[in-house]
């Protein structure tokens, strides 16, 4: 959290004069608030400026190495005590959901367990905190395995149907977009509830990133605007 961000843990804002600041809300229907610890919480700051422009800020769910979902999967049980804690932090700080982004082999014995954890938090976030969302990112298979899958397939489409969206990172190309818009709409589902990266630092995003990003809006543009994507900075 550096290049000017260290100052959104104020509550009520800060008078350094390079802190992060972001314009552009008329262009965001969701911003997920993200960092590389287990739980992150939305700032305040955030929270408050992004719902004042009508835009929803979700939290993120992270975990980078094994062991840590063992316990939270043992059993239904303990699936339904994560996913309420998870709700209740949401609720209490009045944001809209959380990204969840696991980057890290899963038991294949406790899949099963993970897609009815996507499937609970969904479901009873909706009815806790209205207009809420749980967008999962596609790094793991429906096998447990560390997968980087960059369109919606057969390896991920069971974590998709239980939530209320996929992101599908960065390396994609047009023909595995049209892939995913086939597969969702066989499964009858908003081609919208799916989300494609654009990085700006190039990171095997098309066009290379940097100054030629523009490439990228150039392509949704010629799609007739069928597809959601996120800006990585």
């Amino acid at each position: 959290m550096k290049g000017g961000c260290l100052e959104d843990r104020f509550i009520y804002g800060s008078e350094s004069y390079d802190s992060y600041l972001f314009y552009h809300w008329s262009v965001i229907d969701t911003f997920a608030y993200f960092s590389h610890h287990f739980i992150t919480v939305p700032p305040f700051g955030w929270i408050n400026v992004a719902h004042n422009h009508g835009v929803k800020v979700l939290g993120t769910v992270i975990t980078e190495r094994e062991g840590i979902w063992d316990v939270i999967l043992e059993s239904q049980e303990e699936v339904r005590r994560f996913a309420d804690a998870l709700i209740l932090v949401a609720k209490f700080y009045k944001f809209d959901g959380w990204l969840l982004n696991i980057e890290n082999t899963i038991k294949s014995e406790q899949v099963h367990n993970l897609i009815y954890f996507v499937k609970y938090l969904t479901e009873n976030i909706h009815e806790a905190i209205r207009n809420s969302e749980i967008i999962w990112y596609r790094s793991v298979s429906n096998e447990g395995k560390l997968n980087w899958q960059n369109k919606l397939n057969s390896k991920n489409i069971d974590f998709f149907l239980n939530c209320d969206g996929i992101y599908l990172n960065y390396n994609w190309t047009k023909s595995k977009l049209e892939n995913s818009l086939a597969l969702a709409k066989n499964h009858s589902r908003d081609i919208h509830d799916i989300y494609v990266g654009l990085d700006i630092w190039g990171r095997c995003s098309p066009g290379g990133g940097g100054f030629n990003s523009t490439y990228v809006i150039t392509i949704l543009r010629a799609d007739k605007g069928k597809w959601s994507f996120q800006l990585s900075r």
